[in-house]
């Protein structure tokens, strides 16, 4: 949907200028660190804008995780994969999945399981302030892992994903008079109540 890009290309050529002369907003948004732990130690280290998914690869096994936020935790997720967002990456593949949509200044992670395959397995919305834990269990089928769409590691049993959010922000620019709620009410066609 190109939530990111908020000129349309029909006005690049008059909204580049006044960018160019310096008027526009900055926005910051916060991003993703995830760690691969196997056998307590880390494999790979990561960063994302947008998402960090544990998907299936090529193969229709439904995929098996445990999720633990701190301390606690959460229960089991069986699903085709799991999406950890970031409210940037929320109207991205987390929305495209039935994830909701998270203000861009907010400090969430949205947790959004892609074809849950039980009800009790919804979407949800934590603290960017909790640590994430995801455990592969044992004879699981091959996963992989993923930050904004790059496959970074293919998981095995036992593997443990530890995502928080990143010391490193991104800041966006964009026209000054841009409103992510009203590009987010043109993207998605809102025109509220016909009565």
């Amino acid at each position: 949907m190109g939530f990111l890009t908020s000129l349309p290309a029909e006005s690049l050529i008059t909204q580049l200028p006044p960018i160019l002369a310096g008027k526009y907003q900055i926005s910051e948004r916060m991003a993703l660190n995830v760690e691969l732990q196997r056998k307590g130690e880390t494999l790979c280290q990561g960063w994302a804008l947008n998402e960090v998914v544990i998907n299936r690869g090529n193969h229709a096994h439904m995929v098996r995780v445990h999720v633990s936020i701190g301390q606690g935790a959460l229960g089991h997720y069986l699903c085709d994969g799991l999406i950890l967002a970031t409210p940037t990456g929320s109207t991205a593949y987390s929305l495209s999945a039935g994830g909701p949509i998270a203000s861009p200044s907010s400090e969430t992670v949205l947790i959004t399981p892609i074809c849950a395959h039980t009800l009790g397995n919804r979407p949800m919305v934590v603290s960017a302030e909790e640590r994430l834990h995801v455990s592969i269990p044992k004879r699981s089928p091959a996963l992989f892992l993923q930050t904004d769409g790059l496959t970074c590691a293919r998981l095995r049993s036992g593997d443990e994903i530890v995502v928080r959010k990143s010391q490193q922000s991104v800041f966006l620019a964009s026209p000054e008079e841009t409103d992510f709620y009203c590009v987010l009410r043109k993207k998605l066609g809102w025109s509220g109540a016909s009565i």
